[in-house]
């Protein structure tokens, strides 16, 4: 159970993959997560269209997602604690480099939610 207020972040989906779906499986997960607990959703992170993660190797992925997932620029006052919240955790590639992002621009503690894994 989610006990601080700190801001839930997406981790953003592949743009092909939400478009085939019809949504972003990551943001209906941080939507009742937010809708039950309060906790603002702060997207802040996108992804370039490229390849899925999923039929890839960890050495492959952790290349792919490197110049994949992004900050959006101009942020300011990040806060200080968040949830980044992914679907599908396999590697942890993705949340490293999403974490990585956040703690450079002064994000001090990210707490992992992933909802599912291998």
């Amino acid at each position: 159970m989610i006990v601080q207020p700190w801001p839930l972040i997406p981790v953003p989906g592949n743009p092909a993959g939400n478009k085939e779906r019809g949504f972003d499986p990551v943001r209906v997960i941080c939507q009742e997560i937010s809708w039950k607990t309060k906790n603002p959703i702060l997207a802040v992170l996108w992804r370039k269209p490229g390849k899925s993660q999923k039929n890839l190797g960890k050495d492959e992925r952790q290349s792919s997602i490197k110049n994949g997932i992004l900050l959006r620029e101009n942020l300011t006052n990040l806060p200080k604690e968040v949830y980044l919240v992914d679907d599908i955790f396999t590697t942890g590639a993705t949340a490293d480099h999403c974490s990585e992002l956040l703690k450079a621009r002064g994000v001090k503690t990210v707490f992992l939610i992933g909802a599912a894994g291998p």
